[in-house]
Protein backbone atom coordinates (compact mmCIF):
# COMPACT_ATOMS: atom_id res chain seq x y z
CA UNK A 1 0.00 0.00 0.00
CA UNK A 2 1.37 3.74 -0.53
CA UNK A 3 0.63 5.86 1.76
CA UNK A 4 -0.19 9.99 1.29
CA UNK A 5 0.11 12.32 4.16
CA UNK A 6 -1.26 15.67 3.98
CA UNK A 7 1.01 18.85 4.99
CA UNK A 8 -0.17 19.94 8.31
CA UNK A 9 -1.98 22.63 6.93
CA UNK A 10 -4.23 20.69 5.41
CA UNK A 11 -7.83 20.09 6.09
CA UNK A 12 -8.74 16.47 5.60
CA UNK A 13 -11.83 15.30 3.38
CA UNK A 14 -14.53 13.52 4.72
CA UNK A 15 -14.42 9.52 4.40
CA UNK A 16 -18.13 8.87 3.03
CA UNK A 17 -20.33 6.22 1.63
CA UNK A 18 -23.38 6.29 -0.74
CA UNK A 19 -25.46 5.84 2.10
CA UNK A 20 -24.46 9.28 2.97
CA UNK A 21 -24.80 11.63 0.08
CA UNK A 22 -27.40 12.36 -1.76
CA UNK A 23 -27.34 12.38 -5.64
CA UNK A 24 -29.38 15.19 -7.73
CA UNK A 25 -29.48 15.71 -11.39
CA UNK A 26 -26.11 15.32 -14.07
CA UNK A 27 -24.36 18.94 -14.32
CA UNK A 28 -21.34 18.16 -16.71
CA UNK A 29 -20.03 14.30 -18.19
CA UNK A 30 -16.68 13.79 -19.55
CA UNK A 31 -14.54 10.13 -21.38
CA UNK A 32 -14.19 8.77 -17.80
CA UNK A 33 -16.81 10.87 -14.91
CA UNK A 34 -20.10 11.96 -14.60
CA UNK A 35 -21.16 14.74 -12.29
CA UNK A 36 -23.73 15.28 -10.06
CA UNK A 37 -25.37 17.67 -7.50
CA UNK A 38 -25.21 16.19 -4.30
CA UNK A 39 -26.21 17.17 -1.03
CA UNK A 40 -24.79 15.46 2.63
CA UNK A 41 -27.40 13.37 4.63
CA UNK A 42 -25.93 13.85 7.92
CA UNK A 43 -22.67 15.31 9.25
CA UNK A 44 -19.75 13.82 8.10
CA UNK A 45 -16.37 13.69 9.84
CA UNK A 46 -12.84 14.61 8.52
CA UNK A 47 -10.96 11.58 7.67
CA UNK A 48 -7.45 10.60 9.74
CA UNK A 49 -4.37 12.51 8.49
CA UNK A 50 -3.33 9.92 6.12
CA UNK A 51 -5.02 8.08 2.82
CA UNK A 52 -3.61 4.28 1.70
CA UNK A 53 -4.39 3.30 -1.67
CA UNK A 54 -3.59 0.30 -3.51
CA UNK A 55 -0.26 0.53 -4.94
CA UNK A 56 -1.01 -1.77 -7.73
CA UNK A 57 -3.10 1.20 -9.15
CA UNK A 58 -0.67 3.66 -9.37
CA UNK A 59 1.72 1.20 -11.64
CA UNK A 60 -1.11 0.37 -13.71
CA UNK A 61 -1.05 4.19 -14.86
CA UNK A 62 2.21 3.99 -16.51
CA UNK A 63 1.53 0.62 -18.63
CA UNK A 64 2.30 1.63 -22.17
CA UNK A 65 -1.37 -0.24 -23.35
CA UNK A 66 -3.05 2.17 -21.73
CA UNK A 67 -1.58 5.10 -23.61
CA UNK A 68 -4.30 5.59 -26.12
CA UNK A 69 -7.39 5.49 -23.25
CA UNK A 70 -5.77 8.44 -21.35
CA UNK A 71 -5.37 10.21 -24.62
CA UNK A 72 -8.93 9.77 -25.58
CA UNK A 73 -9.72 10.70 -21.92
CA UNK A 74 -8.13 14.31 -22.10
CA UNK A 75 -9.47 15.30 -25.72
CA UNK A 76 -12.76 15.27 -24.97
CA UNK A 77 -14.78 12.21 -26.72
CA UNK A 78 -18.10 11.75 -25.65
CA UNK A 79 -19.11 9.48 -23.09
CA UNK A 80 -22.18 8.31 -21.62
CA UNK A 81 -24.14 9.86 -18.85
CA UNK A 82 -22.92 8.50 -15.66
CA UNK A 83 -25.80 6.74 -13.34
CA UNK A 84 -24.74 6.88 -9.42
CA UNK A 85 -27.21 3.55 -8.58
CA UNK A 86 -25.43 2.87 -5.60
CA UNK A 87 -27.28 5.80 -3.81
CA UNK A 88 -30.61 5.24 -2.24
CA UNK A 89 -31.12 9.10 -2.95
CA UNK A 90 -34.13 10.40 -4.80
CA UNK A 91 -32.85 13.27 -6.67
CA UNK A 92 -35.92 15.83 -6.47
CA UNK A 93 -34.77 15.70 -2.19
CA UNK A 94 -31.18 17.57 -4.04
CA UNK A 95 -31.83 21.52 -4.11
CA UNK A 96 -31.33 23.15 -7.47
CA UNK A 97 -28.51 25.56 -5.27
CA UNK A 98 -26.65 22.85 -3.54
CA UNK A 99 -23.23 23.96 -3.60
CA UNK A 100 -21.49 20.21 -3.64
CA UNK A 101 -20.54 18.10 -6.23
CA UNK A 102 -20.13 14.33 -6.48
CA UNK A 103 -17.41 12.79 -9.23
CA UNK A 104 -17.71 9.05 -10.39
CA UNK A 105 -17.35 7.18 -13.00
CA UNK A 106 -19.45 7.13 -16.21
CA UNK A 107 -21.53 4.10 -17.42
CA UNK A 108 -18.51 3.63 -20.35
CA UNK A 109 -15.75 3.61 -17.79
CA UNK A 110 -17.23 0.86 -15.63
CA UNK A 111 -18.34 -1.37 -18.51
CA UNK A 112 -14.66 -2.06 -19.40
CA UNK A 113 -11.93 -3.41 -17.72
CA UNK A 114 -9.33 -0.45 -19.44
CA UNK A 115 -11.34 2.34 -18.85
CA UNK A 116 -12.66 1.34 -15.65
CA UNK A 117 -8.94 0.90 -14.29
CA UNK A 118 -7.58 4.17 -15.86
CA UNK A 119 -11.05 5.78 -14.88
CA UNK A 120 -10.39 4.27 -10.82
CA UNK A 121 -6.21 5.71 -11.22
CA UNK A 122 -7.34 9.05 -12.15
CA UNK A 123 -10.07 9.45 -9.22
CA UNK A 124 -7.45 8.28 -6.75
CA UNK A 125 -4.57 10.36 -8.43
CA UNK A 126 -6.62 13.45 -7.84
CA UNK A 127 -7.65 12.70 -4.62
CA UNK A 128 -3.82 12.08 -3.41
CA UNK A 129 -2.83 14.85 -5.45
CA UNK A 130 -5.17 17.45 -3.27
CA UNK A 131 -4.94 15.64 -0.06
CA UNK A 132 -1.03 16.40 -0.30
CA UNK A 133 -1.68 19.86 -0.69
CA UNK A 134 -2.39 22.70 1.88
CA UNK A 135 -5.68 24.58 1.13
CA UNK A 136 -5.34 27.38 -1.99
CA UNK A 137 -8.44 29.58 -2.97
CA UNK A 138 -7.38 29.15 -6.38
CA UNK A 139 -7.32 25.26 -6.35
CA UNK A 140 -10.57 23.25 -6.26
CA UNK A 141 -11.36 22.18 -2.87
CA UNK A 142 -11.84 18.54 -1.60
CA UNK A 143 -14.69 17.56 0.36
CA UNK A 144 -15.03 14.04 0.79
CA UNK A 145 -13.79 10.68 -0.38
CA UNK A 146 -15.46 7.58 -0.77
CA UNK A 147 -14.62 4.48 1.17
CA UNK A 148 -15.37 2.67 -1.90
CA UNK A 149 -11.74 4.18 -3.27
CA UNK A 150 -9.94 3.49 -0.40
CA UNK A 151 -10.26 0.02 -0.22
CA UNK A 152 -12.15 -2.75 -1.96
CA UNK A 153 -14.08 -1.37 -4.75
CA UNK A 154 -11.99 1.92 -5.88
CA UNK A 155 -14.15 1.53 -9.08
CA UNK A 156 -17.22 2.48 -7.58
CA UNK A 157 -15.65 5.04 -5.39
CA UNK A 158 -16.43 8.67 -5.88
CA UNK A 159 -15.37 12.13 -5.03
CA UNK A 160 -16.93 15.28 -3.51
CA UNK A 161 -15.56 18.54 -4.39
CA UNK A 162 -16.86 22.75 -3.81
CA UNK A 163 -19.32 23.34 -6.25
CA UNK A 164 -18.68 25.96 -8.70
CA UNK A 165 -21.23 28.80 -10.30
CA UNK A 166 -19.63 28.70 -13.69
CA UNK A 167 -16.92 27.62 -16.22
CA UNK A 168 -14.59 29.92 -18.24
CA UNK A 169 -15.21 27.96 -21.24
CA UNK A 170 -18.87 29.42 -21.03
CA UNK A 171 -18.04 32.29 -20.17
CA UNK A 172 -15.49 32.55 -23.39
CA UNK A 173 -18.68 31.86 -24.94
CA UNK A 174 -20.49 34.94 -23.54
CA UNK A 175 -17.85 37.58 -23.94
CA UNK A 176 -17.89 36.66 -27.39
CA UNK A 177 -21.13 37.37 -27.84
CA UNK A 178 -21.04 40.62 -25.76
CA UNK A 179 -17.43 41.64 -25.27
CA UNK A 180 -16.20 44.38 -22.33
CA UNK A 181 -20.10 44.25 -21.67
CA UNK A 182 -19.71 45.21 -17.66
CA UNK A 183 -22.67 43.16 -16.73
CA UNK A 184 -21.19 40.12 -17.91
CA UNK A 185 -18.36 41.13 -16.08
CA UNK A 186 -20.14 41.79 -12.77
CA UNK A 187 -21.78 38.75 -13.38
CA UNK A 188 -18.99 36.80 -12.20
CA UNK A 189 -18.18 38.00 -9.21
CA UNK A 190 -20.67 35.23 -7.99
CA UNK A 191 -23.85 35.13 -6.80
CA UNK A 192 -22.78 34.93 -3.21
CA UNK A 193 -21.85 38.95 -3.56
CA UNK A 194 -24.60 40.76 -3.24
CA UNK A 195 -23.15 44.46 -3.43
CA UNK A 196 -21.67 46.15 -7.06
CA UNK A 197 -19.47 48.59 -6.15
CA UNK A 198 -19.03 51.39 -8.03
CA UNK A 199 -15.50 51.03 -7.85
CA UNK A 200 -15.14 48.27 -10.32
CA UNK A 201 -17.57 49.77 -12.71
CA UNK A 202 -14.70 52.21 -13.21
CA UNK A 203 -12.10 49.35 -14.29
CA UNK A 204 -11.51 48.97 -17.60
CA UNK A 205 -12.78 45.57 -19.15
CA UNK A 206 -9.14 44.59 -19.80
CA UNK A 207 -7.98 44.98 -16.55
CA UNK A 208 -10.90 43.14 -14.47
CA UNK A 209 -10.35 40.04 -16.50
CA UNK A 210 -6.53 40.63 -16.24
CA UNK A 211 -7.11 40.92 -12.35
CA UNK A 212 -9.86 38.58 -11.29
CA UNK A 213 -9.28 35.97 -14.10
CA UNK A 214 -5.93 35.81 -15.15
CA UNK A 215 -4.12 36.06 -12.33
CA UNK A 216 -6.65 33.81 -10.41
CA UNK A 217 -5.63 31.30 -13.02
CA UNK A 218 -1.67 32.03 -12.70
CA UNK A 219 -1.74 32.08 -8.83
CA UNK A 220 -3.63 28.34 -8.99
CA UNK A 221 -0.91 27.40 -11.50
CA UNK A 222 2.08 28.73 -9.34
CA UNK A 223 0.74 26.83 -6.04
CA UNK A 224 0.71 23.51 -7.50
CA UNK A 225 4.55 24.38 -9.54
CA UNK A 226 5.49 25.17 -6.07
CA UNK A 227 4.26 22.07 -4.72
CA UNK A 228 6.05 19.90 -7.49
CA UNK A 229 2.52 19.16 -9.30
CA UNK A 230 2.11 19.33 -13.45
CA UNK A 231 -1.58 19.92 -14.02
CA UNK A 232 -1.37 18.20 -17.67
CA UNK A 233 -4.63 19.42 -18.81
CA UNK A 234 -5.03 23.40 -18.46
CA UNK A 235 -7.93 24.86 -20.29
CA UNK A 236 -11.06 27.21 -19.73
CA UNK A 237 -13.52 23.76 -18.82
CA UNK A 238 -10.71 23.25 -16.10
CA UNK A 239 -11.04 27.01 -14.81
CA UNK A 240 -13.77 27.58 -12.70
CA UNK A 241 -15.77 30.74 -10.94
CA UNK A 242 -16.77 30.50 -7.62
CA UNK A 243 -20.41 31.17 -6.15
CA UNK A 244 -17.83 33.77 -4.22
CA UNK A 245 -16.07 34.78 -7.38
CA UNK A 246 -12.90 33.40 -7.13
CA UNK A 247 -11.44 31.31 -9.90
CA UNK A 248 -10.26 27.84 -9.12
CA UNK A 249 -8.67 25.11 -11.06
CA UNK A 250 -10.50 22.46 -11.24
CA UNK A 251 -9.89 18.60 -12.64
CA UNK A 252 -6.47 17.13 -11.17
CA UNK A 253 -6.56 14.06 -12.44
CA UNK A 254 -4.36 13.88 -14.82
CA UNK A 255 -2.03 15.96 -13.20
CA UNK A 256 1.32 14.06 -11.94
CA UNK A 257 3.96 14.86 -9.33
CA UNK A 258 7.35 15.67 -10.45
CA UNK A 259 9.90 13.94 -10.99
CA UNK A 260 7.54 11.17 -11.15
CA UNK A 261 8.58 7.89 -9.28
CA UNK A 262 10.13 5.20 -10.33
CA UNK A 263 12.36 6.56 -12.93
CA UNK A 264 8.54 6.51 -15.45
CA UNK A 265 8.41 8.92 -17.87
CA UNK A 266 5.01 11.27 -18.37
CA UNK A 267 2.82 9.79 -20.83
CA UNK A 268 2.59 11.88 -24.41
CA UNK A 269 -0.28 12.88 -25.76
CA UNK A 270 -1.98 14.05 -22.74
CA UNK A 271 -4.57 17.32 -22.86
CA UNK A 272 -6.54 18.97 -25.39
CA UNK A 273 -4.60 19.53 -28.83
CA UNK A 274 -6.11 23.28 -28.86
CA UNK A 275 -3.23 24.25 -25.39
CA UNK A 276 -0.90 21.34 -25.72
CA UNK A 277 2.94 21.98 -25.27
CA UNK A 278 4.57 20.69 -28.05
CA UNK A 279 6.97 18.69 -26.52
CA UNK A 280 3.68 16.98 -25.09
CA UNK A 281 2.76 15.77 -28.46
CA UNK A 282 3.54 12.04 -29.32
CA UNK A 283 5.51 12.98 -32.04
CA UNK A 284 7.81 14.88 -29.83
CA UNK A 285 11.43 13.78 -29.83
CA UNK A 286 11.71 15.55 -26.20
CA UNK A 287 12.79 12.95 -23.88
CA UNK A 288 10.19 14.39 -21.18
CA UNK A 289 8.57 17.31 -19.77
CA UNK A 290 7.80 19.56 -17.03
CA UNK A 291 6.32 22.72 -15.50
CA UNK A 292 6.99 24.74 -18.79
CA UNK A 293 4.19 22.40 -20.61
CA UNK A 294 1.62 23.93 -18.56
CA UNK A 295 2.73 27.55 -19.34
CA UNK A 296 2.28 26.47 -22.79
CA UNK A 297 -1.57 26.23 -21.71
CA UNK A 298 -1.79 28.80 -19.55
CA UNK A 299 -0.03 31.11 -22.42
CA UNK A 300 -3.38 29.89 -24.66
CA UNK A 301 -5.71 30.66 -22.43
CA UNK A 302 -4.25 34.31 -20.72
CA UNK A 303 -4.73 35.29 -24.88
CA UNK A 304 -8.34 33.92 -24.90
CA UNK A 305 -9.17 35.69 -22.15
CA UNK A 306 -7.12 38.85 -23.67
CA UNK A 307 -8.90 38.81 -26.89
CA UNK A 308 -12.19 37.12 -25.87
CA UNK A 309 -11.55 34.84 -28.34
CA UNK A 310 -11.47 31.03 -29.18
CA UNK A 311 -7.68 29.84 -30.22
CA UNK A 312 -7.02 28.69 -33.75
CA UNK A 313 -10.59 28.75 -33.93
CA UNK A 314 -9.47 29.99 -37.95
CA UNK A 315 -8.71 26.40 -38.29
CA UNK A 316 -11.52 24.91 -36.61
CA UNK A 317 -12.08 22.84 -40.53
CA UNK A 318 -8.92 21.15 -39.90
CA UNK A 319 -8.41 17.37 -38.98
CA UNK A 320 -6.61 16.70 -36.00
CA UNK A 321 -3.00 15.73 -38.39
CA UNK A 322 -3.83 18.99 -40.11
CA UNK A 323 -4.15 20.72 -36.61
CA UNK A 324 -0.96 19.14 -35.25
CA UNK A 325 1.16 20.34 -38.38
CA UNK A 326 -0.16 23.96 -38.09
CA UNK A 327 0.79 23.59 -34.46
CA UNK A 328 4.04 21.78 -34.00
CA UNK A 329 5.24 21.97 -37.99
CA UNK A 330 4.39 25.18 -39.32
CA UNK A 331 4.63 26.70 -35.46
CA UNK A 332 1.30 28.53 -35.78
CA UNK A 333 0.22 30.91 -32.90
CA UNK A 334 -2.64 32.87 -32.26
CA UNK A 335 -2.76 36.12 -33.77
CA UNK A 336 -0.65 39.19 -31.90
CA UNK A 337 -2.19 42.31 -33.91
CA UNK A 338 -4.70 43.39 -31.47
CA UNK A 339 -4.55 45.98 -28.95
CA UNK A 340 -5.19 43.73 -25.85
CA UNK A 341 -2.15 42.07 -26.66
CA UNK A 342 0.29 45.45 -27.14
CA UNK A 343 1.43 45.04 -23.52
CA UNK A 344 1.69 41.27 -23.10
CA UNK A 345 3.34 40.69 -26.17
CA UNK A 346 6.77 39.52 -25.09
CA UNK A 347 5.06 37.62 -22.21
CA UNK A 348 2.65 35.64 -24.87
CA UNK A 349 5.61 35.03 -27.45
CA UNK A 350 7.89 33.49 -24.66
CA UNK A 351 4.68 31.85 -23.22
CA UNK A 352 3.77 29.87 -25.95
CA UNK A 353 7.47 29.12 -27.68
CA UNK A 354 8.45 26.35 -29.03
CA UNK A 355 11.50 25.55 -26.78
CA UNK A 356 10.20 25.00 -23.39
CA UNK A 357 13.59 26.22 -22.13
CA UNK A 358 12.75 29.51 -23.60
CA UNK A 359 8.87 30.33 -21.77
CA UNK A 360 9.13 32.08 -18.29
CA UNK A 361 8.00 30.31 -15.45
CA UNK A 362 4.68 30.89 -13.86
CA UNK A 363 5.80 33.58 -11.24
CA UNK A 364 7.37 35.17 -13.86
CA UNK A 365 4.31 35.83 -15.91
CA UNK A 366 2.34 36.62 -12.72
CA UNK A 367 5.37 39.66 -11.95
CA UNK A 368 4.69 40.69 -15.51
CA UNK A 369 0.87 41.35 -15.36
CA UNK A 370 1.06 42.40 -11.66
CA UNK A 371 3.64 45.01 -13.09
CA UNK A 372 1.57 46.39 -15.90
CA UNK A 373 -1.81 46.20 -13.57
CA UNK A 374 0.28 48.79 -11.16
CA UNK A 375 1.23 50.88 -14.16
CA UNK A 376 5.25 49.90 -13.65
CA UNK A 377 6.01 48.76 -17.10
CA UNK A 378 7.29 45.71 -19.12
CA UNK A 379 9.72 43.35 -17.12
CA UNK A 380 12.93 42.78 -18.37
CA UNK A 381 14.23 39.77 -15.97
CA UNK A 382 13.10 37.01 -17.50
CA UNK A 383 13.63 37.82 -21.41
CA UNK A 384 15.72 35.31 -23.10
CA UNK A 385 18.91 35.56 -24.68
CA UNK A 386 18.07 36.71 -28.76
CA UNK A 387 20.18 33.79 -30.04
CA UNK A 388 17.92 31.43 -28.00
CA UNK A 389 14.36 32.89 -28.62
CA UNK A 390 13.34 31.51 -31.88
CA UNK A 391 9.51 33.30 -32.29
CA UNK A 392 7.09 31.21 -32.97
CA UNK A 393 5.58 31.74 -35.95
CA UNK A 394 2.56 34.07 -35.98
CA UNK A 395 -0.70 34.10 -38.05
CA UNK A 396 -2.35 37.24 -38.94
CA UNK A 397 -6.02 36.78 -40.37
Amino acid sequence: MQTFIPDNESIPPAIVSWDEVRIGKLIATGAFSAVYCTDKKDNWSSSSTSLNFDESLSAMFFEDDLEDVLTKATQGSESEFGDPSHSSSDPSLVSENSRLVLKCLNKSSRSGRTHKAMATRGLINEASILMSLAPHPNVTRLVGVSNDLLHANPDKGFLVFDRIADSLDRILVRWQICPDDHDQLLSLLGPDIQWKDSALLKESPLHWRLKHIVLGMANGLAFLHKNSVLHRDFKPSNVGISYDGTVRILDLGSARRLPVPGGFELTKGVGTRRYMAPEVDRSSRAPDYGHPADVFSFSIVFWEVLTQRKAFDEFRHLNRLEIKHVMYIDKERPRLDLDACAPFRDALLCGWDHEPSVRPTISDMISRIEAELAGDGPLECWQPDAQLRRPSKLYFL
